[in-house]
Formats: structure tokens, C-alpha cells, sequence
């Protein structure tokens, strides 16, 4: 090989060299410029996802760098929240003491204790009063009133005109119970146990439950006592128009009759005369003074 052959090929390597620099510069910042762009035009969520898993990857100093920052940001972040939490918690035991202690004086002071009594006393009326509905039909008392009869609850024409034993149970009641006994409806009283008209989901109208019974007691019992402050005679007879009346009120009835609705089948008819000549007999004896 000669001089000038030495000399090109020394020329062709440097200018090789020279290609692959700028080549490698070149590539640089086209890197630089995408990172760039990608910053720009990314939105941050990504970039920053990018920017953990790639920029680390190529000085791999950074890497460290970063958890380091992390490390010492968490750190921070717990310290902040201890010092935090330290000067809270005197301030909540503080406000709990102070709570406590207006509750304890509100207990011993004997006014707050009778205000909670009639707020007490005021709500559990409130309560008392929306459970119990409004009586459709009120008892009815003759002006001679020597009789009290009492039904389970009224039909639907009772509820509807507001009076007791009315319509075609009227008639059959005046006709097979009250003439019988030489009685009008001046002569006897009337109530209901439940004083509204109950339906089955058929739409049928049906008895009061045990329950529901329960649920008007109070409000029967004042009426039963009005009713027998307003009788001529305080040992006047009580009939029951029904077994379940009879359950019911054991003690209180002296005589249980069919319910005029149920009358119509040899049974109920045969009852209705058995019972009528034993409050016939029962009537006679209190009105000789026999018994």
C-alpha cells in the first residue's frame, strides 16, 4: 500500500467518524424535541406516567433521585399528620370534657329534669294520639237507657251515617231484639269495641283482631264508663252482640246474643230465643227488685 492509499483511507475513516457524530447529535435532539413535545402536548397524567418509567431508564441516577424525593416527601407528609393530629386531640378531649360536664349539670339541675319529663310526656301523647283513629260512629245512649248493648264494630251503613246499629241491621235489631223485650231505642244504649268499619284485602267487612281491640281499649273504656254514668239504673243489664264482644268483655256482660247479621239459620234463631227468655227473666227480676 502506498502513501495516498494511507492517506484515503485515514480521509475515509475521519469522514465515517464524522457521519456517525453528527448522526448520534442528530438523534439527540430529535429525542430532546419529542420529550418536549410530549410534555407539551400530553396530558399530565400520561406525561408523568411516561416521565416515571422512562427518564429513570436513561441515567438511572435519576432513578434513585426520585425515590429518594419520594422517601423524604412521605416522610414529611407523616410528620405534618402527627403534628397535626397532636394538636387536635387536646382540642376534641377538651370539647368532649366540656360536653360532658353541661350534660352532668343539665341531669342534676331539677328544672332540666322536668322540662325532659314534659317534653317526654308531650311526645308520647303526640305518638298516642296519631296510632288512634278518629271513632266513625260514637255510642248512642237513650234518654231511659236500661239496657247497654255492644258490638264488635260497625258495618258499612253504620259508618257511613255515623250511627249506631242503623239500616237493615237497624230494623232487624228493633224488630228481633228491642220489641221482643217491650224496649225502644230510648230504653237501651250502644257502642262498639272498635268503633270503625274493618275490611278484609277482598274488601269484605270483617271483626276486629285481638290487637286492634287492644289498640281501642282505652278509648272504650272511658266511653263505657260515660255510658254507664248516663243509664237510669247503675245495675242495668249488658248484652254482647257476638262471642267475640263476649271474649272481650267476660266481666262485663251479663247476656250474649247473636249478632243481628247473623241471624237467618235455625241455629242462630234457636239461640236468639234461648237468650232473649233469659234477658226477659233477668229484666223482670231487677225490675221487682228480685234480684
Amino acid at each position: 500500500m502506498n502513501e495516498d492509499d494511507v492517506v484515503e483511507q485515514t480521509e475515509s475513516m475521519k469522514s465515517n467518524e464524522d457521519v456517525e457524530k453528527e448522526a448520534r447529535e442528530y438523534s439527540q435532539e430529535y429525542i430532546t424535541e419529542l420529550i418536549s413535545a410530549a410534555k407539551e402536548y400530553l396530558p399530565k397524567t400520561v406525561w408523568d406516567h411516561i416521565h416515571r418509567r422512562a427518564v429513570p431508564k436513561a441515567g438511572g441516577k435519576a432513578s434513585g433521585k426520585s425515590k429518594r424525593n419520594a422517601r423524604d416527601t412521605a416522610a414529611q407528609e407523616a410528620s405534618s399528620a402527627a403534628s397535626s393530629t397532636a394538636t387536635v386531640v387536646p382540642e376534641v378531649e377538651a370539647q368532649l370534657a366540656q360536653a360532658q360536664a353541661q350534660q352532668t349539670q343539665k341531669a342534676d339541675d331539677p328544672c332540666e329534669v322536668a322540662k325532659q319529663k314534659c317534653e317526654s310526656m308531650k311526645a308520647k301523647a303526640a305518638k298516642s294520639s296519631e296510632s288512634v283513629v278518629k271513632a266513625d260512629v260514637e255510642p248512642f245512649v237513650g234518654s231511659r237507657s236500661k239496657l247497654t248493648f255492644v258490638a264488635a264494630s260497625p258495618g258499612i251503613i253504620e259508618s257511613v251515617r255515623k250511627a249506631a246499629l242503623v239500616g237493615p241491621t237497624g230494623r232487624l235489631f228493633n224488630e228481633q231484639y228491642l220489641e221482643p223485650l217491650g224496649l225502644t231505642r230510648d230504653d237501651v244504649a250502644i257502642l262498639y269495641l272498635v268503633p270503625n268499619v274493618l275490611k278484609s284485602e277482598d274488601g269484605k267487612v270483617r271483626e276486629p283482631t285481638l290487637e286492634e281491640i287492644d289498640k281501642w281499649a282505652p278509648w272504650f273504656s272511658d266511653q263505657w264508663n260515660s255510658v254507664i254514668e248516663r243509664r237510669e239504673r247503675s245495675d242495668a243489664p249488658s248484652v254482647a252482640l257476638g262471642h267475640t264482644v263476649k271474649k272481650s268483655l267476660s266481666k262485663l256482660i251479663d247476656v250474649t246474643l247473636p249478632h243481628p247479621n247473623s241471624l237467618g239459620t235455625k241455629r242462630t234463631n234457636q239461640e236468639l230465643v234461648r237468650k232473649m227468655e233469659q234477658l226477659k227473666r233477668m229484666l223482670t227480676a231487677r225490675e221487682t227488685g228480685q234480684l
